[in-house]
């Protein structure tokens, strides 16, 4: 038997208070391309963790502050 492992799908307002920033900058960032939506309705969007995770890993620098 496969194992299947869902994503768990947040909310925009969960993304946003994980990354510490406003809806409106999440939402810029939605726009620019950088994390991918999952359109569940015309006003129903979701981001999976697993596009969060990679958004987070794609911003880490090190020794740069």
């Amino acid at each position: 038997m496969e194992t299947q492992t869902q994503d768990k799908l947040l909310k925009i307002p969960e993304v946003a208070e994980t990354l510490a920033i406003s809806v409106a900058e999440l939402r810029r960032i939605i726009r620019a391309g950088a994390i991918p939506v999952v359109v569940l309705g015309p006003r129903m969007k979701r981001i999976e963790r697993s596009a969060l995770d990679s958004y987070i890993a794609s911003r880490r620098t090190y020794g740069a502050l």
